[in-house]
C-alpha cells in the first residue's frame, strides 16, 4: 500500500478543545461519507484512558493534583498523556466502502502508519516501519499505550513513534494517532495507581521503548511539531 492511495482526498480540517471536547463523537451525523482529517489542538493537560481500561488503573488523587484531566476515550489501549502544544494528534475518519477500507481490524489500520512513515521519510527520518500484525504485548502494555505495538503503529530504529487506536461503527472508522514531542514514561506513570517500586519498575522498562518527535528532529516542541504536522498536511492534501 502507498501513500498514492492514501493521498489527496481527504477533507482536512482542525480543532482546539478541552480533551474531553475533542474525543466527542465525530465526524458529525450526516458528514460521514466521505474521508475527513483532523489536527486536534487540545488546550489543556489531560490523562487519556482506553474504553475499557478500568478507572481503578489512574490514581485520580495524583491527577487531579497534576491538573491533569482524566479522559475515557472511545477507543481502546492504555493510557495517553496530553497536553497544549505536546504532541501531533491527526484523526482521520474513513467511511465504508472506501478503498482504503478493510473488513479485517488488523489491517484496517494500515494506510494511517503508512501516511505517518512516509510524512517522517519527507523530513529525513527514514526506514520506519508500520507494524503490520496483531498487538505486541509487554508487561506494561495494558496500563500506557506507547509500552505496546499494535497494527498500524510506527515504528523507528525499534522505538514507537506514533500511537494508534480506532473506533468502528455501521458507518466506517475513527483512527486517533498521536506521536509525542518527548517520550517521558515517568509523567505518565506518576498518574496511575502503582506502588513506588513498580513505577520505578515500569519507567525504567520504558524508557527506550518509544521515542519523542523533538529527539528525532532535533527541534525543540514546537518546530517538530509544526514539521510533522506540515508533512502530514502536505500528504493528505496531495500537494
Amino acid at each position: 500500500m502507498t501513500t498514492q492511495r492514501v493521498a489527496g482526498a481527504w477533507l482536512v480540517s482542525r480543532r482546539s478543545g478541552t480533551a474531553s471536547e475533542l474525543h466527542a463523537p465525530w465526524p458529525p451525523a450526516g458528514e460521514r461519507t466521505r474521508r475527513m482529517a483532523r489536527f486536534c489542538d487540545v488546550s489543556a493537560r489531560a490523562l487519556v484512558i482506553g474504553s475499557t481500561q478500568p478507572a481503578r488503573a489512574l490514581d485520580a488523587a495524583r491527577a487531579d493534583s497534576d491538573g491533569a484531566e482524566v479522559v475515557r476515550r472511545r477507543t481502546g489501549g492504555g493510557a495517553v498523556l496530553v497536553s497544549k502544544a505536546a504532541q501531533v494528534w491527526l484523526d482521520l475518519w474513513l467511511p465504508r466502502g472506501d478503498p482504503l477500507w478493510s473488513d479485517d481490524v488488523v489491517a484496517a489500520a494500515h494506510f494511517v502508519g503508512v501516511l505517518w512513515s512516509e510524512a517522517l521519510a519527507l523530513l529525513g527520518l527514514r526506514g520506519a516501519r508500520v507494524h503490520a500484525g496483531r498487538l505486541e504485548k509487554t508487561q506494561w502494555s495494558s496500563l500506557v499505550c506507547f509500552g505496546g505495538r499494535g497494527p498500524g503503529e510506527v515504528v523507528l530504529a525499534g522505538r514507537k513513534v506514533m500511537g494508534l487506536a480506532q473506533r468502528r461503527d455501521r458507518y466506517g472508522a475513527w483512527f486517533h494517532s498521536v506521536a509525542l514531542a518527548a517520550w517521558e514514561p515517568r509523567a505518565l506513570l506518576d498518574l496511575m495507581a502503582l506502588r513506588p517500586e513498580e513505577r520505578d519498575s515500569a519507567a525504567e522498562a520504558m524508557s527506550g521503548v518509544a521515542a519523542g518527535l523533538s529527539e528525532l528532529l532535533g527541534r525543540e516542541a514546537p518546530g517538530s511539531l509544526a514539521l510533522v504536522e506540515g508533512a502530514l498536511e502536505a500528504l493528505l492534501r496531495g500537494a
